[in-house]
């Protein structure tokens, strides 16, 4: 079982990291490592969060934190528990899945 991260969900931390390190940098270091620390522990509880809005996606609300992170499972061949792959963290209040996946 492992934990997978898209090129677009390390962007997403890249962007998280930035916006608040402008200001905050041992803050940006310290929510960078949660995200980081939460995406970890799918590979024990990889079922934790809720359906997603897309197909065969899971979303997980980051305690403490405005960030989601949608995430898939596929089956592993080596453990019983599935692959995680964190698609995208997203700030809460951003639009998921966004307006383009409907036209």
């Amino acid at each position: 079982m492992s934990v997978r991260w898209t090129q677009k969900a390390v962007a997403d931390l890249d962007s998280i990291f930035e916006a608040i390190a402008v200001d905050r940098p041992r803050v940006a270091e310290r929510i960078i490592r949660t995200l980081l620390s939460h995406g970890q522990q799918l590979l024990t509880h990889p079922h934790r969060g809720r359906p997603g809005r897309l197909v065969q996606t899971r979303e997980l609300s980051v305690p403490r934190l405005p960030y989601i992170m949608v995430y898939s499972l596929s089956p592993s061949f080596i453990d019983p528990k599935p692959d995680v792959t964190i698609l995208r963290v997203l700030h809460g209040a951003m639009q998921w899945p966004p307006k383009e996946q409907f036209h």
